[in-house]
This record gives C-alpha cells, structure tokens and sequence, in this order.
C-alpha cells in the first residue's frame, strides 16, 4: 500500500509484566519509533524539520489492546500517514503477531511545534507532499478526553534525566508508564488494559513537578467496561500537562 512502513519488532525482557506479557508502555514504545523511522524515510522526520527550528510533538494518542504479545514474540507494525486535519498530521497503526493476527491498533494525532517559542505551528499547505491513505484503524480521530469531575492526588512525580526525550521533554511512554503506575497494579497485571487515550496538554521539563491525579473505578455498561481517568497537574508551571483513560475488562 502507498505510503505504508511495517517494522518488526521482538519483544525484549526488560519490557515484560509479571506474567510474561509485553506492557502497553512496550506496545507504545514500537508505535513511537515506527512513527519516527517512517516520518524519516518520507523526508519529514526530526533532522529534517530541526532545519527549521521545528518537530513533531504527539497530541493525541488511542490504543485498542486485543492480545498481549509474550516474550520473545515477534511483532510487525504497520503504520500509515492519514492527512491533516486542522493543525493535526494524523497517523494510525497496526500490530500484528507473527501469524499475521492484528494484536494492537492505534490512532495518534501530532502537532508541528516551533522548538524556539514552544507553541504549536501550522503546518505549511507545500510542506506535506506525500500520498496517504484514507483508511482509519477507528471511527474517528482521537479526541478530547472529558473527565468525570474532581480527582484525587494518588502520587507526585518530579522530572529526571530518564524522563526526557530528545526535544528536552517528558517522552510521551514516560506519561503511559506515569499512568499504569497509577492503577491498581493486582488489576493491571490481573484482567490487563484493553485500552488507552491521552491528551497531551503541555510539557513538563526536568526538575518540575508533575501532580498525578486519578478518578476512582467507573464502570460502564455500554460497553461493559471499567475506566480510570488521570491527569498530570505540572505544579511547577501551574497548568495540566496531560489528561488519560486507561479501560480495564469487566470484572468477572
């Protein structure tokens, strides 16, 4: 297909659970580097936009988990550019095992961002010159992330060295980690995350502190899911740096 990367991947040890089964940080670790290595091949990766004191910033992310790979498993990811969408490049992806079985899909939406002034900027209508496809992994992009209310403060983390991805930020895995660390780690480990979305807000840069709040449990009929809401509170700028779900199977 036009405009399409698969990239394989094996999962390592050190990106395994308790039981063996890759962590959704791992599955958002394969997405992020496909994004990059193909956004490089079509001459619109990092060095590329660095020319102009600009890169690419994820926004808005979606995960559908079906099946968790095992260790040792090898995954491919197919991943694809959809166009634009007001001020979002829109990509979306696949995750197949090796008997070509779709484990994972994903929809992301990133912004260009002005690396000097650190604001988002337009993309320039002769910038993208590149077919894509019209095909979507969801129904529609991702969106806005409406939280239920008042959340409560379950950890604070400050910004280290680790945390830091090469525009001098908070990497966008470190925030999934940040979330998965958040829930009940019996139920994470236990009945496994089925899904995921995140707003990214604003960044958080090292030495801040950034407030983790979490909602408790909801449960939903229609789908019969449970969700856990959490958003980042950078305490050191005064604003929130991001806003999540994570979606748990019903409780049996």
């Amino acid at each position: 297909m036009k405009n399409t990367l698969q990239q394989a991947y094996t999962v390592s040890s050190f990106q395994v659970d308790p039981k063996g089964k890759a962590r959704l940080t791992a599955l958002a670790s394969f997405l992020q580097e496909t994004a990059y290595r193909h956004a490089d091949s079509l001459q619109l990766g990092y060095r590329h936009l660095a020319d102009n004191n600009s890169a690419w910033i994820l926004s808005r992310l979606r995960i559908r988990v079906l099946e968790y790979p095992d260790w040792d498993d090898e995954v491919t990811v197919e991943s694809w550019p959809r166009g634009i969408e007001k001020l979002f490049a829109l990509r979306d992806f696949l995750i197949r095992n090796s008997d070509g079985k779709v484990v994972t899909e994903a929809s992301t939406s990133w912004l260009m961002v002005d690396v000097k002034k650190r604001r988002p900027m337009r993309i320039p209508p002769d910038f993208i010159k590149i077919e894509t496809r019209t095909d979507s992994v969801f129904d529609q992009s991702p969106g806005i992330i409406a939280l239920p209310g008042e959340l409560e403060v379950c950890d604070t983390r400050r910004v280290k060295y680790a945390d830091l991805d090469v525009v001098g930020h908070v990497n966008n895995v470190k925030y999934i980690e940040w979330c998965t660390d958040a829930a009940d780690p019996d139920l994470v480990i236990g009945q496994g995350i089925c899904g995921f979305s995140i707003n990214f807000i604003s960044e958080a840069r090292l030495g801040e502190q950034v407030e983790i709040r979490c909602s408790s449990l909801q449960k939903s009929a229609q789908p019969p899911v449970q969700k856990m809401y959490i958003s980042g509170y950078n305490l050191d700028a005064g604003r929130e740096c991001f806003q999540a779900v994570l979606t748990f199977p019903p409780s049996s």
